[in-house]
């Protein structure tokens, strides 16, 4: 009877086997390593851009309800012809007709409240974004906001947008900016850029077109900043207000020339002889 013999590994193929197992092991913990860095990697970024998207969204907010009467109203006629052809309300002197933060007042009486821009450097204008802290206050949901760039504290060579509310005695002739507390909404800003769209032209403008001046229809932002990697970043948003947008100018006028047909009436040529 034949018997088999059993033998076991040799020192040396015990010493190869455990050699391969190191570097099985070796490349696993790289590489979850590596994948444990880029994860750490695109979170970071992913955070930086939705603070962005989130301190823009914050601009967005208060542009899109924007406040104006002229949204429903028209301008308060001054001259006798055009208060002859409207139905024209008589009223006493207004105290906003020589206002620092609004230029006269609508038709009904209403404020006009400006848009005070400044290219690529400053926008302030009035909005409904202002909330009550506690039931049954006393407190207006209107606010004048200030949206500003200013040197960064924190980052040599580069700026911040700053964000700055007023909601008590929104219709002084003066306005305590300097008195406001200054909220840093975007931080390592390269260049800022602030256009207002042109209803006229039809084309976006540096600077507060004429028909814009108090209604602001829309509004394009150009940023490009610098993310913590010393990366940069360029991000380009369009904001539109809620209101609908009417010409209440001309609406009025319709309004007159239906309610009094003699207005269009055109004086006869005279015949020939």
């Amino acid at each position: 009877m034949r018997v088999s013999k059993n033998y076991g590994f040799t020192l040396v193929e015990i010493l190869i086997a455990i050699t391969i197992l190191s570097f099985l092991s070796l490349g696993m913990l790289q590489l979850i390593d590596n994948t444990i860095d880029t994860t750490e990697y695109i979170t970071e970024e992913d955070k930086e851009f939705i603070y962005i998207q989130t301190s823009l969204r914050r601009l967005e907010t208060d542009f899109e309800k924007i406040y104006s009467p002229l949204f429903f109203d028209f301008p308060k006629i001054t001259s006798k012809k055009e208060q002859e052809n409207f139905s024209y309300r008589p009223e006493m002197e207004s105290p906003y007709n020589n206002h620092d933060n609004f230029d006269g007042v609508t038709n009904s009486g209403l404020p006009i409240p400006a848009i005070f821009f400044e290219k690529n450097k400053e926008i302030i204008f009035f909005t409904r974004t202002n909330k009550r802290k506690y039931k049954n206050s006393k407190v207006t949901s209107f606010n004048w906001v200030r949206y500003r760039v200013e040197s960064s504290l924190n980052r040599t060579g580069l700026e911040r947008l700053t964000r700055q509310t007023i909601n008590t005695d929104i219709y002084n002739n003066e306005l305590p900016w300097d008195k406001t507390p200054v909220y840093t909404i975007i931080d390592g800003i390269k260049k800022f850029e602030i256009f207002l769209w042109d209803p006229q032209k039809q084309e976006w403008s540096d600077s507060v077109p004429d028909q814009g001046k108090y209604l602001g229809s829309m509004l394009k932002v150009k940023l490009l900043w610098v993310d913590q990697k010393e990366n940069q970043n360029t991000v380009q948003k369009v904001f539109r207000i809620f209101y609908p947008d009417f010409d209440t100018v001309k609406d009025q006028e319709l309004k007159t020339k239906a309610m009094y047909p003699s207005l269009n009436k055109t004086p006869k040529r005279q015949e020939r002889l």
